[in-house]
C-alpha cells in the first residue's frame, strides 16, 4: 500500500509502526504489538532509510512503555475519563489499553493520514473514535464530547518536534483555553538532535525537525496557564539497550542535551 502521497511529515508514521514491530521480534521485548507486524505485513513500505536505527528503535520501545505507563496511571485514577491523541498517525495504543476503564478515546490527525488509518486499523470499540483534522486550528475542539467533570488526557507523540516554536505556542495556548484542568504528555526531542537533524538515524525522507526546549520547565513562560508537572526521560528504560548514550545522557552537564523526553503539562483552570 502507497504512503506517497502523504507529507514528508506524515510519512514519518511509518517509522514508530516500523520500531514497535521490531520490539515485538526482540528476544527480550519491552512490550509486543502485534499490530504493528500486521501493518508492516500490509503495507510493505521501503524501510531503506531507517532499518538500520538501532538508536531511534530503542528510543521508540521505551517511548511506547512510558506513554502506556502514564495513560494506564492517569485512567486508573480517573475511570471514565477522556484520551485525546494529537497527532494519531498509525499507533496502536488505544487497542494495546483496551482493557482500561476510560470513557473515550478520540484519535486526531490529518484528514489523509486518518482515511489511511481507517483503511488499516478496523476498530470496534464503540469508546474510540477518530477526527481528520489540523490538531494545530480550533475545529476539532467542537467535536470533542465531554462532561463538565470529566477528566481529560492529551498525548502528544512524535509531533511537537515538526512544529515552529511559533506554532507550539500558539497550540498549547488553544489547548489550555479549551480543556482546562486537562493534562497533557507532550514529547520533546532532546535539542542536540533537533540542531543536528544530519545525525538522526531514522528521519531522513526531508521532513525538518524544528521545535525543542532544553529546560521543560521554560515550557511554562508560553502562558500563565501551562503548568509543569514533571518530566520522564526516555532511558530511564533498558538503559543497557542505549549503550555509551546513556552513560552521557546521565551526565547533568550533557543530558540537558542529549535527553528526549515526555513532559507533562497541566492547564490551569
Amino acid at each position: 500500500m502507497d504512503i506517497d502521497h502523504l507529507s514528508a511529515v506524515s510519512q514519518t508514521l511509518i517509522i514508530p509502526v516500523w520500531e514497535r514491530a521490531m520490539e515485538s521480534r526482540h528476544a527480550q521485548p519491552l512490550f509486543e504489538d502485534r499490530l504493528a507486524e500486521e501493518l508492516m505485513n500490509r503495507l510493505k513500505p521501503d524501510t531503506s532509510d531507517f532499518q538500520n536505527a538501532k538508536l531511534s528503535q530503542v528510543g521508540t520501545a521505551c517511548r511506547t512503555v512510558i506513554f502506556d505507563e502514564e495513560v494506564t496511571d492517569f485512567i486508573e485514577k480517573h475511570p471514565q475519563s477522556i484520551v485525546i491523541n494529537l497527532g494519531a498517525g498509525l499507533d496502536t495504543r488505544a487497542f494495546r489499553l483496551s482493557r482500561l476503564p476510560f470513557a473515550a478515546w478520540y484519535e486526531i490527525d490529518l484528514p489523509e493520514v486518518m482515511a489511511l488509518r481507517e483503511s488499516l486499523l478496523a476498530n470496534a470499540d464503540p469508546r474510540v473514535h477518530t477526527i481528520a483534522a489540523d490538531v494545530l486550528k480550533p475545529e476539532w475542539c467542537e467535536q470533542i464530547v465531554k462532561e463538565a467533570d470529566q477528566a481529560v488526557l492529551m498525548i502528544a507523540e512524535g509531533l511537537s518536534m515538526y512544529f515552529s516554536e511559533a506554532q507550539v505556542r500558539a497550540w498549547l495556548s488553544l489547548l489550555a483555553s479549551r480543556f482546562p484542568g486537562a493534562l497533557m504528555l507532550l514529547e520533546v526531542l532532546c535539542p542536540l538532535m533537533a540542531r543536528n537533524q544530519r545525525l538522526h538515524d531514522a528521519v531522513k525522507n526531508g521532513a525538518r525537525f524544528q521545535w525543542t526546549v532544553r529546560h521543560s520547565r521554560d515550557i511554562e513562560s508560553y502562558d500563565s496557564r501551562l503548568s509543569w508537572v514533571g518530566d520522564r526521560l526516555l532511558i530511564e528504560k533498558a538503559p543497557a539497550r542505549w549503550g555509551i548514550y546513556y552513560f552521557f545522557a546521565r551526565l547533568p552537564w550533557l543530558g540537558t542535551w542529549l535527553n528526549q523526553r515526555i513532559v507533562k503539562i497541566r492547564f490551569q483552570q
